[in-house]
């Protein structure tokens, strides 16, 4: 029996307050109180018999234990919970209608009637709905009646005595509300869950009625339905009316607001592939979907079959199946397109999609790639993974979804044997590796004698012949479809990729990176073989240097940032140490600055530093060979470290050169070609390493550029020029025709096999924001503080080369001496430093006697990772200095040089300091100002003759800034005149030096020299000569070369100067030191 205490003690309580108000004096709203509490009684006591009736029903109770047994999808369940309800309703008098009424009455307003019959009924629901109405079945009739008992009672006029027991009847209805709030929320389940049950009940009915088990699962899907995206499922026009019950779904207005969005996301019941929509409602079929679709990707092939009265319909169809997947699937899916009869005019939207395979006249050719392609994927996309389907979205993303559309097939004679039977063959093996075909076969048209259309296998068929399926789809109009287009190629692509931190060592495992045989990163963060090693792991093919190939916008800095990143997380910097240069006018290493590998960081940098670099390295490797393998018996790095390093630790070097074509600008290639060749050969066994980027492989200047390439397995090319593509030789055909697949930036092609087939992969770059980037040098650098003292002094001291920027002064060896020493330096001070290595802030001058007293003045910082333009007076003739620029603020920097340099030195070592200045101008003045007492400065034109003439003058150092301006100092135009200033400058030129006494001069122009020091100028007089660009004449009287005039700045940066050794014909390029803030003062 059914407990029904509840409302046994509601019902109590509604005859105590019956019998309450039947003793109140008679009025016409007490009549009315008590019509309303006897009518709500009785229905209480109809509720509490429907609910007994029904528990006592053995049919009605056999039905609820077959749904507890979760059978109700079978079709003994439904029948006997149909027949259950149906005998209760005849045998107890209740009207199924009215009895489902008063289940819902208290939600009916919160359903709609059109949702009511897609809600699913399901055994769970059935077990609520017994378990509520065993307790409180009428709860929920008289809780609705509660608010109206209330409002009647508190209407009555209010003496005492109906005060007091109106009082008391409200308190009891508001308890009784409350007390059932939870019966009513159960109720309230309950009523949503049967909200259907008047269908049911009609559906019940019918004698031979059996509920459809699908019926439950497309409903379930309706109600997801209208959350999928537009392109799946709405038709370019408007759609057809659907369903039984009618109803529209016409979204076709959403088009004209449409945006790139969404993926592709339906699929339908236990099907494999993905739904696609081909046409709109089909009144015949028994789906209760709103258009008609298929599975495509992930499944199988389709054939659109038509006649040729309905060949026009097919092409309709493809046309709208083309645009409707490049709206699910932007920058995700390639098409090929094949249309012998009509050249391309069955897809008049052939040149607005994003991406088609070129094809001409060659079908077989373009369809022998696609196998190749399908080959690759399953062999080394695919795997174990499978299937196309099942490897990670960013590598889907990557090889991305190709559809290869045939129309009119077999017509036309691009159809031949072969065309066909590779077609065949897509269809069987292409869907494992992403790739489908569309085929619109028109069954009027033979096949080719022995062409089996059966060798297709599984494919789904729309049959349009006859006239069938009439609701297929149209195209979008032309001016729609050039709209929709251009927004998908006009879109960012939103495909998945890795995280920067996929690549990266976890932070507690950082710098545990063993460079013993090899050092490498991922590229992708993918298991996928995007990743770059330079070494000789063991039991692989040694990759010692690498080239990468990019046009702009391709990714490649992004590229070069998840390769620095990463290489920097694996291994500590006393095992890597990095070479960053940025030929190019560009700041993309400049943050590279603070990470602790990082040896050198130039940007905006002339091509001379890089030249110099590689030279550097090259003697690094030679030096290596010599001072560290050969005396520890040792043939390599690997040996040498797993020997212990005897004769001192050594890193690996990695050196990446962006824009490496500039290497040979202005220049005939054959040092650089040299120095790149034996780099190449040389730096297996040395552990230097070179990552050479830039738009092509060969460059223009490259001399022997097979030697050096040879020498470079790994290969990496982004996107490309088809041109440069299809011209290049460092790649086979398989990694040309993955080089045309990186389409998007970031894409890449990685060869590990020097370009080879069958070692090419092909995958993304995972992006590196700044913000990433940055937190993650600050993190690097928190760590290098923790790190082993022992090991952190192994740690490089970063070069930094701004080619935009002139060098600070404190960056002068002397400087840094000075500061170190607190005072100036003697000569014992200058003979330590002068044998000091470059790398350690010396001169790395061997050769250095103390004995020999030489004045050193530095003019700038060398285009070399390490060391300066160094002048060295010794006491021999012609150790003189001869400046020449027409910039004037180069002029007055290598002024500000020059006495920095000689006030860095103490008074015995340099001599007295004597200023001569032709020029007067204001900044000249203001840095003699400021040196003050320490220099002695002559104006006045006797004073300078008078100083020149004294021959018994004591040691030091003359500087004359633009003496061609002092007129005392000019040679006379009349032969027959005689002028003392030239003639004892002459002679001071000739044996000062000898005497410890020496001249630093600097000029506007080579004319001015000439003016001050006849004709040629005398120049002999100086072994040392410093210049900035000058003309090819000038040069050649300056120098006896070109050098001068080939030094012109690239970008806008300080302009280079050049420092010549007269006698030991050596050549150092350099920037001057900066002097802005003199100029500025």
């Amino acid at each position: 029996m059914a407990d029904t205490s509840k409302s046994d003690e509601l019902l109590a309580q509604v005859r105590q307050a019956r019998a309450a108000v039947e003793k109140l004096p008679e009025t016409p709203d007490g009549k009315t109180l008590l019509l309303t509490m006897t009518q709500s009684e009785q229905q209480l006591e109809h509720a509490q018999a429907m609910v007994a009736a029904l528990h006592d029903d053995a049919d009605f109770m056999g039905a609820l234990k077959l749904v507890k047994e979760n059978r109700f999808q079978s079709p003994e369940g439904t029948t006997a919970i149909a027949a259950a309800l149906r005998k209760f309703s005849a045998g107890n008098g209740f009207d199924p209608e009215k009895m489902a009424d008063r289940l819902i009455a208290a939600q009916e307003a919160v359903f709609a009637a059109s949702r009511a019959r897609d809600t699913a009924v399901s055994a769970a629901n059935y077990q609520k709905a017994q378990a509520v109405m065993t307790a409180a079945a009428a709860t929920t009739k008289i809780a609705v009646l509660t608010d109206d008992l209330i409002a009647t009672l508190q209407a009555l006029p209010q003496t005492q005595a109906v005060a007091a027991t109106s009082k008391a009847m409200i308190d009891v209805m508001k308890a009784a509300r409350e007390s059932h709030a939870a019966d009513v929320a159960a109720i309230k389940a309950a009523a949503q869950v049967l909200a259907d049950g008047d269908a049911f009940l009609e559906e019940a009915a019918k004698p031979e009625s059996v509920l459809d088990p699908e019926r439950d699962k497309k409903k379930k899907f309706l109600d997801k339905f209208f959350g999928l995206p537009l392109p799946l499922v709405a038709s370019f026009q408007a759609d057809e009316p659907f369903g039984p019950g009618g109803g529209t779904y016409d979204r076709s207005a959403e088009w004209a607001q449409w945006a790139p969005a969404g993926t592709l996301s339906f699929t339908l019941g236990d099907s494999a592939g993905q739904q696609l929509r081909w046409g709109g409602h089909d009144a015949a079929g028994a789906s209760l979907l709103p258009f008609s679709s298929l599975p495509l990707l992930g499944d199988r092939c389709w054939v659109i079959r038509s006649d040729n009265a309905n060949a026009e319909r097919a092409h309709q169809l493809m046309q709208a199946l083309v645009v409707r997947l490049s709206c699910l699937l932007p920058h995700l899916v390639r098409f090929t397109l094949l249309d012998p009869l009509r050249s391309g005019g069955n897809f008049p939207m052939m040149s607005y999609l994003p991406l088609v395979r070129e094809v001409g006249e060659d079908y077989a050719g373009a369809l022998k790639d696609i196998q190749a392609d399908i080959q690759r994927i399953i062999t080394r996309v695919v795997a174990f993974h499978g299937d196309f389907e099942s490897i990670p979205a960013e590598q889907r993303a990557n090889e991305r979804y190709e559809i290869i559309v045939a129309a009119d097939c077999p017509q036309g004679a691009q159809y031949n044997y072969d065309v066909l039977n590779r077609l065949m063959a897509i269809s069987h093996s292409g869907p494992a590796a992403g790739r489908y075909i569309i085929l619109h076969h028109n069954i009027d048209v033979p096949m080719p004698h022995s062409v089996d259309f059966g060798a297709l296998g599984d494919h789904y068929v729309i049959d349009l012949t006859k006239g069938a399926n009439p609701h297929a789809d149209s195209p979008p109009a032309g001016a729609q479809q050039m709209r929709i287009l251009a927004q998908i190629q006009n879109a960012r692509s939103r495909q998945p990729s890795a995280q920067f931190g996929d690549i990266l060592s976890p932070a507690g495992q950082r710098w545990q990176g063993n460079v013993d045989t090899h050092i490498q990163t991922s590229l992708s963060g993918r298991d996928d073989g995007v990743a770059v090693m330079f070494g000789e792991p063991p039991g692989e093919a040694s990759i010692v240097h690498g080239m990468l190939a990019a046009s702009a916008g391709s990714g490649k800095s992004n590229l070069l940032h998840a390769l620095i990143m990463g290489l920097a997380t694996h291994y500590a910097p006393d095992d890597l140490q990095l070479y960053l240069l940025d030929l190019k006018q560009g700041v993309e290493f400049q943050p590279y600055a603070r990470l602790p590998h990082a040896a050198v960081v130039a940007f905006n940098s002339d091509p001379a530093l890089a030249q110099a670099v590689l030279a550097e390295l090259k003697a690094e490797a030679d030096r290596r060979y010599s001072m560290y393998f050969r005396p520890a018996g040792c043939q390599n790095l690997q040996q040498y470290r797993e020997s212990g390093s005897p004769r001192g630790a050594l890193p690996r070097i990695l050196l990446i050169i962006d824009e490496y074509q500039a290497l040979f600008q202005d220049n005939d290639g054959t040092a650089v070609s040299e120095n790149l060749k034996d780099l190449s050969k040389q730096g297996r066994a040395a552990g230097v390493h070179m990552l050479l980027v830039s738009q092509n492989y060969r460059v223009s200047g490259m001399q022997d550029a097979d030697s050096i390439i040879n020498n470079i397995n790994l290969r990496m090319a982004m996107n490309l020029p088809a041109s440069t593509v299809m011209g290049m030789t460092e790649f086979e055909r398989e990694g040309k025709d993955l080089i045309g697949k990186c389409d998007m930036p970031g894409k890449v092609v990685v060869n590990t096999n020097g370009g080879r087939n069958g070692f090419n992969h092909l995958g993304r770059a995972v992006l590196v924001s700044p913000q990433d980037r940055d937190a993650l040098l600050d993190d690097l650098q928190a760590l290098a503080a923790q790190w082993p003292a022992e090991r952190r002094a192994r740690f490089p001291r970063t070069q930094l080369f701004d080619g935009n920027t002139a060098p600070h002064m404190d960056q002068m060896s002397l400087s840094r001496a000075f500061a170190s020493k607190g005072e100036a330096l003697d000569a014992q001070d200058l003979g330590a430093l002068a044998t000091r290595p470059a790398a350690e802030g010396g001169f790395e001058m061997r050769e250095w006697r103390v004995s020999d007293r030489a004045v050193p003045v530095s003019l700038g910082r060398a285009f070399a990772v390490h060391g300066e333009a160094l002048c060295v007076l010794g006491r021999v003739q012609g150790q003189n200095l001869l400046v020449v620029s027409d910039v004037f603020s180069a002029r007055v920097a290598m002024l500000g040089a020059v006495l920095a340099s000689l006030l860095q030195l103490a008074p015995e070592v340099r001599g007295t300091i004597v200023v001569i200045d032709g020029s007067s101008a204001p900044e000249i003045t203001r840095i003699l100002d400021d040196v003050g007492d320490a220099i002695v400065a002559l104006r006045e034109e006797d004073e300078i003759l008078s100083y020149l003439a004294a021959s018994d003058g004591g040691e030091g150092v003359l500087v004359l800034f633009e003496p061609e301006r002092v007129s005392g100092l000019l040679r006379s135009t009349d032969p027959l005149s005689r002028n003392p200033g030239p003639d004892a400058l002459d002679a001071r030129l000739r044996e000062g030096p000898g005497k410890g006494r020496h001249t630093i001069a600097l000029f506007s122009t080579f004319r001015m020299v000439e003016n001050a020091f006849g004709r040629r100028g005398r120049v002999e007089n100086f072994a040392w000569r410093a210049c900035t660009q000058m003309s090819l004449e000038d040069s050649q009287n300056l120098l006896g070369n070109r050098n001068a005039a080939m030094l012109q700045a690239s970008g806008g940066g300080p302009r280079p100067a050049l420092l010549a050794d007269i006698n030991a014909n050596r050549y150092t390029r350099f920037l001057p030191w900066d002097m802005s803030d003199v100029a500025e003062d």
